[in-house]
């Protein structure tokens, strides 16, 4: 009753449910029951080959979209800065790491 990596515990039982375990580095048998590779354990977790790729594609789309709103949110920054210095205005709520910052970028 032992997969083909799987290796039995105990000898001399009268049926087919003699114990058995996985090797060292397997998943346990008892969440593992065929004792399949930790790789093939885990992609067949995650849906087989195309659940990791949906999961690839959503990690980088979610990755793309975190990258996008930080650019769109430092445009904002800059764009608030430089209409700040073109009326004339003090710099109101800027320490000077966003002052040299600022002036860095404009030019």
């Amino acid at each position: 009753n032992k997969p083909a990596q799987g290796y039995y515990t105990a000898t001399g039982w009268l049926n087919e449910s003699c114990p058995y375990a996985c090797p060292s580095g397997f998943p346990p048998m008892e969440v593992n029951p065929d004792c399949d590779d930790p790789w093939s354990y885990y992609f067949a977790f995650f849906g087989g080959v195309w659940g990791v790729a949906l999961l690839a594609l959503l990690s980088a789309i979610f990755f793309g979209l975190l990258i996008g709103a930080k650019r769109v949110q430092t445009r904002r920054r800059l764009q608030w800065l430089q209409k700040q210095r073109n009326t004339g205005h003090r710099y109101v709520g800027m320490n000077d790491e966003e002052m040299l910052l600022f002036e860095s970028l404009r030019g």
